[in-house]
């Protein structure tokens, strides 16, 4: 960094004399310039440096939220698939269910329908005794 900076102080001096013989203008570097030069590079150094840090920061929060999250999912994914074993054992009881309410409901629809055969029986049976008593 320091050859740097005295390349870049030596090239101003020499820039400013052919500045002078060209455009009859004169240009000083002074060793005033020459630290204040110095101490713009620092300033712009702690500010990148500063910058760099908090952007280090914000991604090292990130990759941490980003590891946090992949643990919850790896989580809900075990219990998603504990659930899907129990969602499919209560499905199969369902359906048993449903299919056990149905043969029963078929029963009791033909117990009915018997019923409902035999009471008209009993009723024309029962007017043929209240026509032969009635005789």
């Amino acid at each position: 960094i320091t050859d740097t900076m005295v390349h870049v102080h030596t090239v101003s001096n020499q820039q400013s004399v052919l500045y002078g013989l060209q455009l009859r203008r004169y240009n000083y570097v002074t060793p005033k310039n020459y630290l204040d030069y110095i101490e713009n590079y620092k300033r712009l150094l702690v500010a990148n440096r500063q910058n760099i840090d908090d952007v280090v920061n914000r991604l090292g929060t990130g990759l941490e939220r980003l590891a946090k999250a992949a643990v919850e999912v790896a989580e809900m994914s075990k219990s998603l698939a504990e659930q899907e074993v129990f969602l499919a054992a209560k499905s199969k009881e369902n359906e048993e269910l449903i299919a056990e309410i149905t043969q029963k409901k078929a029963v009791a629809e033909e117990k009915h329908q018997f019923a409902v055969e035999k009471e008209e029986t009993l009723v024309v049976q029962k007017a043929d005794i209240i026509e032969n008593k009635a005789e």
